[in-house]
């Protein structure tokens, strides 16, 4: 299964280039892997097994995929069995229907887990990102000594040529409608994205209230399979709205993903591969 090994070789990378290069501090983390029903155990068995190391002992913890029958799906959308139908503007790719649920999953769902929720900062990692090289600053610690509520890798302001219909004006509209300052999100590029293949969150204003009401809007909106706005979208509007000046941009990362081999991203990813200005003050 070609997920499988991506997952398996991505864990191995984890394992190798950023929990052994620190093991001692690095290894209170833990793995959590959120996966569809259907896996074997022979199958768990090998993740498992890539995650071996000599250094340090990686804990695992896994969690079936979360029903999301319940999400707050807009009301104008015909229903497929008990899944809603979709049908989107963004002509450039065939979209599975699970990707929109994947979307539906990362904007607001994830944030609802228990398994999750117990944590201060999530760092999500798609199966297919590999990690080439050391990564000898802790992404947690970071997060925390310059209390980031968002960390990523690269953004774009073209996402994949998909127009982002009307994303600006539901955001800005949700935003008066909650009495937010919206003098932040009035210089946001309509097309910003900051992808999310490489992403870590401060649950605290993830689980937040206001992001929650924020998150549902997005979702009863429609714009997720009439436009194919996704939660990479999304991100740029909850900082300049919620938390403007808490993200940040790791740069020094030697990082690959399936989507960097598109000819459909030359020239659009904003991926910096300079040092990192705020690894590099990190207090001891």
């Amino acid at each position: 299964d070609y997920y499988l090994t991506c997952l398996c070789i991505s864990l191995q990378k984890l394992v190798h280039n950023f929990f052994e290069v620190d093991p001692i501090n690095r290894a209170k983390y833990e793995v959590v892997l959120i996966y569809f029903p259907g896996i074997s155990d022979a199958q768990k068995e090998q993740v498992i097994q890539s995650a071996q190391s000599s250094l340090v002992h990686v804990t695992i913890q896994w969690h079936p995929f979360p029903s999301l029958l319940h999400m707050p799906y807009c009301s104008l959308l015909k229903r497929l069995g008990d899944k809603p139908q979709y049908q989107t503007t963004c002509m450039n790719w065939v979209w599975n229907r699970n990707f929109f649920f994947m979307i539906v999953f990362r904007a607001q769902a994830q944030f609802m887990m228990p398994i999750l929720q117990q944590y201060r900062y999530i760092w999500t990692l798609d199966s297919d990102m590999f990690i080439l090289s050391p990564i000898t600053c802790d992404v947690f610690a970071v997060m925390k000594q310059f209390n980031l509520a968002m960390a990523f890798y690269s953004a774009t302001d073209d996402p994949l040529g998909c127009p982002m219909e009307g994303l600006g004006t539901e955001m800005m509209k949700w935003a008066k409608m909650n009495n937010i300052n919206t003098c932040w999100a009035e210089r946001l590029p309509v097309q910003s994205t900051h992808n999310g293949a490489f992403i870590v969150h401060d649950m605290k204003m993830f689980t937040s209230d206001v992001y929650m009401s924020l998150a549902r809007y997005f979702i009863k909106t429609g714009g997720i399979w009439i436009h194919r706005w996704s939660e990479q979208n999304l991100w740029p509007w909850v900082i300049e709205l919620l938390a403007p000046g808490r993200s940040h941009q790791f740069g020094g990362l030697n990082l690959t993903h399936k989507f960097l081999t598109s000819p459909l991203w030359v020239d659009r990813i904003k991926f910096s591969m300079d040092d990192d200005a705020l690894c590099q003050q990190l207090t001891p």
